[in-house]
């Protein structure tokens, strides 16, 4: 953690807050993992060491303190949000590093629910993941997709990560009730895989939490085919881990991306 903050000093207020942030996350996969090695675990995309225009979580930060309407408390929740994604994306990278054989599985002709929001797409994406041929991705599972090593189910045979999910719905529902009139986030229910993308902070999700007009032109200037392919190998690792290989996925955010989409997912 001290090597990340020392030379914090000389750095403009965005790149210090965002290697903060970074360096929290190495700090809580270490916690998770026992080890953390920054130069090998993300070879392709340093977060310390890129400000450019095309470095997106440099962007996604930037717009994040240009919406000079936030209060504290949602400042503080997308900050924690931004942590929790570049731990999972680090605990992906790890286990990818593990398991390398991830990266050979097919995903088989994936069924994708694609609309507007708000228009019933959420109801129908449930229905069709109904069928327990197909895989789909549970709310508590896009929380934390990838598993403790060694971690699985407790002796009721319930995930840890559900029970966590579980425990955070709950909480919500006493201090927010209304939330569930808008999208109640039930741990089992089936959730959009932008979360997934979120992992490679190349989705349009911070527009629901703040005014990000940056991010907007940012986002929609990103040519999205390496980011949904990072999507489909986070798929290939949920895959490897429950299976089956036949998706069932939904995200409005395909509306816009039909091209890379279907370059990724041609069948």
């Amino acid at each position: 953690l001290a090597s990340h903050l020392a030379h914090l000093d000389g750095l403009p207020p965005g790149a210090r807050e965002l290697i903060a942030t970074e360096a929290l996350a190495r700090l809580a996969f270490t916690l998770r993992f026992g080890k953390a090695n920054p130069e090998t675990l993300e070879p392709d995309w340093n977060y310390t060491r890129s400000f450019g225009k095309t470095d997106p979580a440099a962007w996604l930060r930037a717009a994040i303190e240009a919406d000079d309407g936030l209060t504290q408390l949602i400042r503080g929740t997308l900050r924690s949000r931004v942590v929790r994604l570049l731990r999972n994306r680090l605990s992906l990278t790890e286990f990818i590093k593990r398991y390398p054989e991830v990266e050979a599985i097919e995903i088989d002709r994936p069924i994708i629910v694609v609309g507007m929001p708000r228009s019933g797409t959420t109801h129908l994406v449930n229905l069709l993941a109904a069928d327990t041929r197909r895989r789909a991705l549970p709310y508590w599972e896009s929380r934390e997709p990838m598993p403790l090593p060694g971690q699985g189910p407790d002796t009721f045979g319930i995930d840890p990560r559900y029970t966590a999910a579980k425990g955070e719905h709950e909480a919500m529902m006493v201090s927010a009730p209304h939330t569930a009139a808008l999208h109640d986030r039930l741990p089992e229910a089936i959730e959009e895989e932008c979360e997934l993308q979120d992992l490679d902070f190349s989705a349009y999700v911070l527009e629901w939490h703040a005014r990000v007009p940056g991010w907007r032109d940012f986002y929609l200037g990103l040519d999205q085919t390496r980011h949904y392919a990072y999507t489909k190998k986070v798929l290939q690792a949920l895959t490897f881990l429950r299976g089956p290989r036949t998706w069932v996925l939904k995200s409005p955010q395909h509306s816009e991306q039909l091209g890379p989409l279907m370059a990724t997912f041609p069948d």
